[in-house]
């Protein structure tokens, strides 16, 4: 975990928040064929079952759809490993729309969430499009005092660790991946794919938004009883 370090008021210890070097919520790989009249949608099951109650829609222009429908049914609860939309005309998806439920600690009382964030891309010609999601971007991020008592260090109310010298080796390491990585955030600098791309091309977010429940219509794209 990575993030800013800010001292306590209270001048006895320090307070880590959180920050995640930035990702797309929804990673998107496509093979941009061109020759081809259709595109094609596969959604990744493993990483997918972590969103909740993903939603899906595509568009010929750049307007929002006015509906989106649920990829799965609250009732389906078997993961296979990929799902496949049916092919569509290319003109026709030219720009398409993936997204969940917003991480509202409240939706549970409310009976249901009442929006959902919504991640749109666009397409420039045929393809062949492979859809996951991020969970780690949807966590909330941390915000817990550090302290250290003796040496001892507290994390929140834990124990965490005692301090100990580290190598030359850990310590470069640790600037490798927590340093580096916020350094090169707060200067602009996007992170370099951490996936094989496999001769495909990763797709970047052209606007996220957020839609009411409302417009999620219609039934969802994989029943339940096709898997």
């Amino acid at each position: 975990m990575a993030g800013h370090w800010n001292l306590i008021p209270d001048g006895k210890g320090i307070r880590l928040k959180e920050l995640k070097a930035p990702q797309p919520q929804f990673p998107v790989l496509a093979n941009l064929t061109g020759a081809s009249a259709t595109s094609t949608f596969e959604i990744d099951g493993y990483s997918m079952s972590y969103a909740e109650k993903p939603v899906f829609a595509y568009s010929s222009s750049n307007a929002e759809p006015s509906e989106y429908r649920r990829l799965f049914a609250d009732t389906h609860n078997s993961w296979a490993e990929r799902y496949t939309l049916p092919p569509v005309p290319a003109s026709e998806a030219r720009y398409f729309y993936i997204g969940s439920a917003e991480n509202d600690p409240y939706a549970s009382i409310r009976k249901g969430p009442t929006r959902f964030k919504v991640v749109q891309y666009e397409l420039r010609g045929s393809a062949q499009v492979l859809v996951g999601f991020n969970a780690e971007q949807q966590l909330i991020d941390l915000s817990q005092p550090v302290r250290m008592v003796g040496e001892v260090l507290h994390f929140g109310p834990r124990s965490f660790a005692k301090r100990r010298p580290i190598s030359a080796a850990r310590a470069e390491k640790a600037r490798e991946n927590c340093v580096r990585p916020m350094l090169e955030q707060s200067g602009g600098k996007p992170r370099a794919p951490e996936f094989d791309l496999k001769g495909r091309t990763e797709l970047v977010p052209i606007k996220t938004f957020y839609i009411d429940h409302t417009r999620v219509k219609s039934a969802p794209w994989f029943q339940s009883e096709e898997f």
